[in-house]
């Protein structure tokens, strides 16, 4: 499973204009989500109590770079990143499956199980040239980044499993392309992929209103020159469950596998936000983020602090989440999470953000 974390951003009200000096920043941008187990829990076997759901994610992000203005209303950024994404969906049967077997449960006997599993995992480094304009009602942002993948599982996981008093059967189909096998444990070759993402994002803003939308990898490409595949029917033997009522199955496999070339995309992550700014003490704000076919709103508030600093709450609908944080000129961090206790919260996120 995934290593760990990305985070959910409220945008600010911004200046009419940039400071027309050199800049450094530093960020991390973290959050991940599960609706069936905590997300500790995806790290330790899936050890934790369980709840019915079909997805889970992380998104994470390192960035370093450099700002330089072009003018009063416009600035250019160059930086280098590391990024880790991992999407998962599944059926309700298809984790209530996996879930048993790693906590060693008993099957449910005499049930029909559909599986549908879809699994997108990429690791990769790369470098963004980025480009902002900023009026006084508009900002607008565009960023192409250029990444290597050292790290991939493109795959899906479908069929039907069927348990019948002391048997288990059924037909499973397995299609996926990696850099390391998981499920049938195949040596490969290190292939590495090339590609590119676009990321937008647009604020109006107009006296104490400002809506704004943002898309990550609105757009993308990533190509493989000889990527391992698997594209495989595996047929469970009818075997007997033991004396706790475990299955053990081994099944025949048949299919093709080899290299080939591949394309395939990022999954894009959309934010449209919100906010009005209520008197001096208070601004609303709200906030939906889709991503992989699940939208996510929250609700929230800021306010000033001193020393030019403010201090942002939020709670996330879905994920119950409770979000604080703190920024001033130069600083922000963010702490996101559903549960007060790490290992049982089931939304865990966080930002961090430095310019010098």
């Amino acid at each position: 499973m995934p290593k760990f974390l990305l985070l959910i951003g409220f945008f600010s009200v911004v200046t009419p204009s940039f400071a027309q000096t050199t800049e450094y920043f530093l960020s991390v941008d973290s959050l991940s989500i599960s609706d069936t187990v905590p997300v500790y829990s995806y790290f330790h076997q899936l050890d934790g109590q369980s709840q019915s759901g079909n997805y889970a994610f992380t998104r994470n992000q390192l960035k370093a770079g450099v700002r330089y203005p072009l003018n009063a209303h416009s600035q250019i950024e160059l930086s280098a990143l590391s990024r880790y994404d991992y999407g998962l969906t599944f059926s309700p049967d298809s984790f209530d499956l996996f879930y048993r077997e790693k906590n060693k449960l008993p099957a449910r006997e005499n049930t029909s199980s559909d599986m549908d599993i879809s699994a997108l995992e990429l690791q990769g480094e790369g470098i963004e040239l980025a480009h902002v304009y900023q009026d006084k009602h508009w900002r607008v942002v565009t960023g192409l980044s250029v990444v290597t993948i050292a790290r991939v599982l493109d795959g899906t996981l479908t069929g039907q499993l069927i348990t019948d008093n002391d048997s288990y059967q059924g037909n499973l189909f397995l299609a996926q392309h990696y850099t390391r096998d998981t499920i049938l444990d195949r040596q490969v070759s290190k292939d590495r992929g090339l590609g590119w993402s676009l990321r937008i994002g647009v604020e109006w803003h107009y006296d104490d209103f400002a809506i704004s939308y943002q898309a990550d990898d609105i757009t993308s490409r990533i190509y493989w020159d000889e990527l391992a595949f698997t594209d495989a029917s595996l047929q469970p033997r009818s075997v007997s469950f033991d004396e706790n009522g475990l299955l053990s199955v081994t099944p025949n496999i048949t299919g093709d596998e080899g290299y080939q070339t591949h394309q395939q995309s990022f999954d894009a992550l959309h934010r449209l936000h919100a906010q009005y700014h209520l008197n001096d003490k208070l601004t609303l704000n709200g906030e939906v983020i889709h991503y992989r076919q699940q939208s996510l709103p929250y609700m929230g508030a800021d306010f000033p602090l001193a020393d030019n600093s403010r201090m942002s709450v939020a709670y996330g609908i879905a994920d119950k989440a409770i979000a604080v944080g703190v920024q001033t000129a130069k600083f922000s961090a963010r702490l996101q999470l559903s549960n007060i206790d790490y290992q049982q919260a089931r939304s865990i996120g966080f930002n961090i953000g430095v310019t010098f």
